[in-house]
């Protein structure tokens, strides 16, 4: 940022230069064919970005320059956002979405490894290990990102919804989690472990929140990713405030245990090393968080890839 020249009279996060992208969920796991388009750590920033906050929009132009450019491209820069912003009422034509088939990968396999682990247990530190599983859609006809976007953003508003492409694939999803969120001092993370499902009537998606709230299996591990977060953000922040009980977050087709951590961010400390200290956090790793990622490294089949982020750049601050 030293080198850069930005014109942004905005203040607000989400306009002028930001970054996007993620870092691999393990470094040190083996990559696979599936994720072989995307490298262990990769950011971008765009050239063009448009930003919604609050009902306005704002659209912001990064460009690298560089000592043999002249005027000429500013002039092509200004065409391009022109063209840009002149199709910005048009509604690409979407496909429909067409399932083939639905394919489970080694679900015996994954059960064996679900076994493996508890057995580990008696014997080793482990208090809790997040096995993922890979579940593969086949369509009839190519996949538009654009379509899976739409659908998403429709039936899951409650998250935070991303696409990100890398030498031709896309790595495109939504999820209710947030680890970290920086504004000037203020510092915010979710705790969120724990779910059941939604219920049919009102009655019934009460009870079912009422039941989650007293089930005392969720409560503890809701509890690992709380105790976790605030030892976390403890170590960056001058103060650190968080109610005592969770609350429900309810989604369309799900509801979690859901306590919100604020944290005054401590003057010289860096966003990213409480990243480092976040991730991944119980619900996604397990307890302790090195030795369960070390033995989902060593038993689990799949890659995960990466973990999407974005930054903006007026000095780190920003979410992630």
């Amino acid at each position: 940022m030293d080198t850069a020249l930005v014109f942004n009279k905005h203040n607000i996060n989400g306009t002028g230069p930001s970054m996007f992208g993620g870092f691999t969920f393990d470094p040190l796991k083996k990559k696979t064919d599936l994720w072989s388009k995307f490298s262990g750590a990769l950011f971008h920033i765009p050239k063009y970005m448009l930003t919604i906050v609050k009902g306005e929009a704002y659209f912001t132009t990064n460009v690298v320059c560089t000592q043999h450019d002249d005027m000429s491209l500013f002039d092509k820069v200004t065409r391009e956002r022109e063209d840009v912003l002149s199709k910005a009422g048009q509604k690409p034509a979407l496909a429909e979405l067409n399932l083939k088939d639905v394919i489970e990968i080694a679900p015996e396999a994954w059960k064996q490894t679900v076994t493996d682990v508890l057995a580990d247990f008696e014997n080793s530190e482990l208090k809790k290990v997040v096995l993922a599983r890979e579940l593969r859609l086949n369509f009839k006809d190519e996949v538009q990102s654009e379509s899976v976007l739409v659908n998403l953003l429709k039936n899951q508003q409650e998250s935070f919804t991303f696409a990100f492409e890398s030498n031709g694939d896309c790595f495109i999803g939504a999820s209710p989690e947030r680890l970290v969120k920086k504004d000037g001092s203020s510092l915010f993370s979710a705790c969120l472990a724990g779910s059941i499902a939604r219920g049919k009537t009102t009655e019934e998606d009460e009870k079912l929140g009422e039941e989650l709230l007293t089930d005392q299996k969720n409560l503890i591990e809701h509890q690992y990713v709380v105790d976790m977060i605030k030892g976390a953000m403890e170590e960056t922040c001058d103060e650190v405030l968080l109610p005592e009980q969770p609350v429900l977050m309810k989604m369309k087709y799900i509801q979690h245990l859901y306590t919100p951590v604020i944290g005054k961010n401590r003057e010289g400390t860096s966003l990213l090393h409480l990243v480092d200290r976040l991730h991944p956090t119980p619900a996604l790793g397990g307890l302790p968080k090195q030795a369960a990622i070390e033995k989902i490294r060593e038993i689990e089949l799949l890659d995960r890839g990466p973990l999407c982020s974005t930054c903006w750049l007026d000095g780190l601050s920003g979410k992630w």
